[in-house]
């Protein structure tokens, strides 16, 4: 490798004679000498409205090139006019729009001391990125480095932007606007491999899922906007109040070989003789206990906002030697969920055998699995809670064909997303979009989910904040 560049950013070279075609994912094609002593533009086109995942072509003294719904022939000719080097129009190279990063770069720049001059800045400075009222917002990273990268829920997955240098110091900003009330996590990436939090910021939340796209460090960083207000249902409870939890591997009878570890959470006081408990199955169970922190907020919220309640944290199954096959998983998942677990709690606990007093609740893509299990089985599942449910087209087809009316299957829902969801901005996909259309296809089915949009990213970080609105939605405490 002879060198590295940010710019002009994720796409698809070509080489034509001495020169570097690149057409990125962002629309633009750009061109340069082909040189092992790095990137210098020379011309480029802002070419196309549509996302581009195609290479570019030449042939006939044109470059060829097409988006997803356009196709344009390009005129080498306007490379040879070209006079210069082209002007870049990311935004990390345009003047800042923070009034206090405007005046550092102009005090740094007239400085005789710039190390000095930055020293002072960032002792002015409260811990973490500078937050201007009521939605400007500048991060900064100080430290040897040849490049800076910041990646996070206010840009998107599998991309990181640029920050940029200010001159002549070790300091890199990045600039942009978030809502007044969000929260957001986000970590750098040092000469385009190391990952890590920012070190100047404390708050510190745990990276996403395992199996999400993308690479992340251990732990991320959280920003919280000046409006935002924390929950109060994630500190530890009083002892009294705390439940227990009791471990379990139930076989699974609807498909011999097959078995899956639950962790049951018994509400604190909750004791045989009593009414029978409400259940909720909780879907990627690991994670909801450990990173979702839901026993937490579970023993702050039973009995004052949450009806007392069994809640059984579900593992991912094993199948044994006989798995089922691909196109048969989901349909086997929620047998074993809907006639094993059930069945298994039931005569374990003596749970409430009414279907309205059984939940399902799941994240991202258990909350795609927890809802195909409960509109499959609506004989025994009536509630369902889902955070930032997780699906491309094909899936929420398969999911929306399970789905009767509100008439037929009178399903308690709950649904919520973020305004800075999941989504692949350079490869055409939006978690947040895409739970907006299936709450407007519920509502067009007569149901009416709780929750809604929430000025949050994906993650634990985010769903555990809302274990409340959750719970409440499902098991409202009596009056």
């Amino acid at each position: 490798m002879r060198w590295r560049s940010r710019e002009p950013g994720d796409g698809f070279p070509l080489l034509v004679g001495d020169a570097l075609v690149i057409l990125t994912k962002e629309k633009s094609l750009h061109v340069g000498p082909a040189s092992p002593e790095g990137w210098k533009e020379r011309a480029r086109l802002d070419l196309f409205q549509d996302l581009v995942w195609s290479s570019p072509g030449f042939a006939e003294g044109a470059i060829f090139a097409r988006s997803q719904g356009e196709i344009a022939r390009v005129d080498w000719r306007l490379y040879e006019a070209a006079s210069g080097p082209a002007t870049p129009s990311s935004p990390a190279t345009r003047g800042p729009g923070s009034r206090r990063l405007a005046s550092l770069l102009a005090e740094v720049g007239a400085a005789t001391d710039k190390p000095a001059t930055v020293d002072r800045f960032l002792a002015s400075l409260p811990a973490g990125p500078l937050v201007e009222w009521p939605d400007r917002v500048v991060f900064f990273h100080r430290g040897k480095a040849n490049d800076v990268g910041i990646a996070g829920d206010m840009i998107g997955d599998r991309r990181e932007d640029p920050m940029s240098r200010v001159e002549g110091t070790d300091l890199f900003w990045y600039e942009t606007t978030l809502q007044p009330d969000a929260r957001i996590s986000y970590h750098f990436v040092r000469d385009f491999e190391e990952r890590f939090p920012d070190p100047r910021n404390p708050w510190r939340v745990p990276a996403p899922p395992s199996g999400t796209i993308g690479a992340f460090p251990a732990e991320q960083s959280s920003l919280a906007m000046p409006a935002w207000r924390p929950p109060d249902h994630l500190a530890e409870a009083p002892p009294e109040r705390r439940g227990r939890i009791e471990e379990h591997v139930i076989e699974g009878a609807s498909r011999p070989g097959s078995r899956v570890a639950v962790r049951v959470y018994v509400p604190s006081g909750a004791a045989t003789g009593r009414q029978p408990l409400p259940l909720a199955l909780v879907l990627d169970g690991d994670n909801a206990r450990e990173k979702g922190l839901l026993p937490r907020s579970l023993d702050n919220l039973i009995p004052s906002h949450v009806a007392p309640v069994l809640v059984a944290f579900v593992s991912r199954p094993e199948w044994g030697d006989t798995p089922p096959p691909e196109e048969e998983t989901e349909d086997a998942v929620a047998n074993l969920l809907a006639h094993d677990v059930v069945a298994f709690l039931e005569r374990r606990y003596g749970t409430d055998p009414s279907p309205q007093r059984r939940a399902l609740v799941g994240t991202s893509f258990a909350a795609w699995r927890a809802a195909y299990s409960a509109f499959r089985h609506p004989t025994v599942f009536g509630a369902l809670g889902l955070q930032s449910l997780s699906m491309l087209d094909t899936d929420q087809d398969l999911l929306e064909k399970q789905v009767r009316t509100a008439a037929q299957v009178p399903l308690r829902l709950y649904l919520d997303w973020g305004r800075y969801d999941r989504r692949g901005t350079r490869e055409a996909w939006d978690m947040r979009r895409a739970n907006q259309r299936f709450d407007a296809f519920l509502r067009g089915r007569g149901y009416s989910p709780a929750g809604g949009e929430v000025p949050e990213g994906a993650g634990w970080a985010g769903w555990r904040n809302r274990t409340d609105r959750v719970f409440e939605a499902l098991f409202p405490a009596r009056p």
